[in-house]
């Protein structure tokens, strides 16, 4: 009888990929790789789309704001989670759900964001986020379209 084996190969290690969160708020579909708007140019993100995964039937969870971005980052529905409007904390009310940053984060990610992550000023204590705030008079002037979650192998830049 004649057994073959690995004889001490290993499977090639596969390195984690990258990923890449924008989310935007009071958009529509206005965006060029959603189908545009006629006075909304959207270059970068045109040339983005055509790399990248574009969800064109994503639907938000709440028309609130901290209902729905809770609903984006737990996975889970307001009716479930109990957080139905912009002035509750979120954290208080979703308790100890493991939140997706907190996700990658424990999986060996780098994760860091820019914008508004969650409601207001509201960020997870507990998350381990590298946070590139913008402050609230920055986005009155020059607009805080998006969040935008870094998420990548430690000592990504």
């Amino acid at each position: 009888m004649l057994l073959m084996g690995s004889c001490g190969s290993q499977p090639p290690q596969r390195t984690p990929p990258n990923v890449l969160i924008i989310s935007l708020d009071d958009m529509n579909d206005w965006i060029g790789p959603m189908g545009g708007h006629p006075q909304a140019r959207t270059p970068h993100l045109d040339a983005f789309a055509k790399s990248a995964l574009t969800f064109r039937r994503a639907y938000t969870a709440s028309p609130s704001c901290n209902p729905s971005r809770t609903a984006m980052f737990s996975g889970k529905a307001p009716w479930v989670t109990g957080l139905y409007n912009n002035p509750q904390t979120w954290r208080h009310v979703v308790g100890d759900e493991l939140m997706m940053p907190e996700y990658f984060r424990n999986a060996g990610y780098w994760v860091a964001g820019a914008g508004k992550i969650y409601h207001g000023n509201m960020p997870d204590p507990r998350g381990g986020m590298t946070t590139f705030l913008r402050s609230s008079s920055t986005c009155r002037t020059t607009g805080c379209p998006f969040v935008m979650s870094r998420l990548g192998r430690p000592g990504l830049p």
